[in-house]
C-alpha cells in the first residue's frame, strides 16, 4: 500500500492512499467487534453485561436502519440523515484506522521459504541446473529480503527527515482531534442509552458507540503508525518524484498527480477536507483567470473605443484642415 504526503497549502500536509477508502469499510464492522467481544467474556460482570446490552441495542439499531429504505417514514429518515453525518466525518480518519492493526510482527510482508523449497528435489535440481552462482545468489537474496506492507511517498526535495517529521505533525493533530471527540461519545453513552426507551431502533447510541469506536481506532492507528515510522524510517519512507509540484491546491495539478501516480480519488478526498474543515484549500484559478479575462477584454474594449474615438477625432481634424486649405488658397489668390 502506497501512502503519499502531500502538501496542499504554506503549513497544511495531508495523507493519503488510495486504499484507505476501501480498507474502512471492512475494518469497522459493527456488529462482528459486538460478538467478537462476547466471545472473549467467560466470566461477564455487570459492567461487561452492561456493554454486551448496549452493543447489540446498537447492533439491532443499525441493521433496522440499514434495512430502511431511505427517505421513507422514520427508519429511512433516520437512514438519510445518517448518511449526512456520515459524509461530514473527516476523510483522514479512514487513514489512520488502516494503521490501527499494524505492528512489528506484520509490518513486512515474509516470504514464506518452507513453501518455496517444498519441491522435488530432482524438479528442483533440474530448476537450478541452467543457473549460475550469481544468478543463485541473487534469488536467496531476494527471498531473504522484506518489503513492507506499506511505504510513505514524500517529495524529493523534502528530504527524508522533514519528511517523517512532518508526517508526525500530520499523524499526531489527528490523533488529538480523535482523542477528544472519543471522550465526548464516551460521556454522550448514558444520555443516547436513555433514548431506548423510545419507540424504533436507538440510532443516537448506534451512531455514538460507532463513532466512539472509530474515534479510538482511528487513535490506536495513528500511534501506531507514528511508532513503527519512527523505528523504520529508512524502509517506510521512499521519495516520489511527481509529489514535487510545490502545492497542490489546484484541480489541474491534483489530477496530474492522480493520473501519473495512479491515485484515483484524491481530488475529492481534498474537496472533503476542505468541507469539513470550512477552509479554502483550493484556489479557484479557473475563476480568477475567466475574470482576468474579461478585466482584460474590458481594458481591451475600452482602448478600443477610446483608440475609434481618437481616430474619428483625428479625422474631423483632417478633414476641418483638408476643408481650410482651399480657403487659405483663395485668401493667397
Amino acid at each position: 500500500m502506497r501512502v503519499f504526503l502531500i502538501q496542499l497549502a504554506n503549513k497544511r500536509w495531508t495523507l493519503y492512499s488510495e486504499k484507505s477508502e476501501f480498507l474502512i469499510k471492512s475494518t469497522i464492522d459493527f456488529s462482528s467487534s459486538s460478538s467478537g467481544a462476547a466471545a472473549t467474556l467467560d466470566k461477564p460482570g455487570r459492567i461487561s453485561k452492561m456493554i454486551q446490552f448496549l452493543k447489540d441495542k446498537a447492533s439491532e439499531s443499525k441493521q433496522e436502519i440499514d434495512n430502511a429504505v431511505e427517505g421513507q417514514g422514520i427508519k429511512g429518515k433516520m437512514k438519510q440523515l445518517l448518511r449526512k453525518l456520515d459524509e461530514r466525518i473527516h476523510p483522514e480518519e479512514s487513514i489512520m484506522i488502516t494503521f490501527h492493526k499494524i505492528n512489528d510482527d506484520n509490518l513486512f510482508i515474509k516470504h514464506n521459504t518452507e513453501q518455496h523449497h517444498k519441491v522435488n528435489p530432482l524438479l528442483d535440481h533440474h530448476h537450478h541446473h541452467h543457473k549460475n552462482n550469481t544468478q543463485l545468489a541473487i534469488q536467496q537474496f531476494h527471498e531473504r529480503q522484506q518489503r513492507p506492507v506499506f511505504t510513505i511517498n514524500y517529495p524529493v526535495a523534502l528530504g527524508d527527515r522533514r519528511a517523517m517529521r512532518y508526517t508526525h505533525i500530520v499523524v499526531r493533530q489527528r490523533v488529538q482531534y480523535h482523542k477528544f471527540w472519543a471522550g465526548v461519545n464516551l460521556a454522550l453513552i448514558p444520555l443516547t442509552a436513555a433514548a431506548t426507551i423510545l419507540p424504533g431502533p436507538n440510532v443516537f447510541l448506534a451512531w455514538n458507540l460507532y463513532r466512539l469506536y472509530s474515534h479510538l481506532m482511528a487513535v490506536k492507528g495513528g500511534l501506531n503508525l507514528m511508532r513503527v515510522s519512527q523505528q523504520h524510517n529508512k524502509i517506510l519512507y521512499k521519495e516520489h518524484q511527481q509529489l514535487d509540484n510545490s502545492i497542490f491546491n489546484n484541480k489541474q495539478s491534483i489530477d496530474q498527480l492522480s493520473t501519473h501516480a495512479k491515485i484515483p480519488g484524491l481530488f475529492e478526498f481534498i474537496k472533503r477536507i476542505e468541507d469539513c474543515e470550512n477552509k479554502p484549500i483550493l484556489n479557484n484559478n479557473n475563476n480568477n483567470n475567466n475574470n482576468n479575462n474579461n478585466n482584460n477584454n474590458n481594458n481591451s474594449t475600452t482602448s478600443t473605443s477610446t483608440s475609434t474615438t481618437n481616430t474619428s477625432s483625428t479625422t474631423t481634424t483632417t478633414s476641418t484642415t483638408t476643408s481650410s486649405k482651399p480657403e487659405s488658397t483663395t485668401l493667397t489668390n
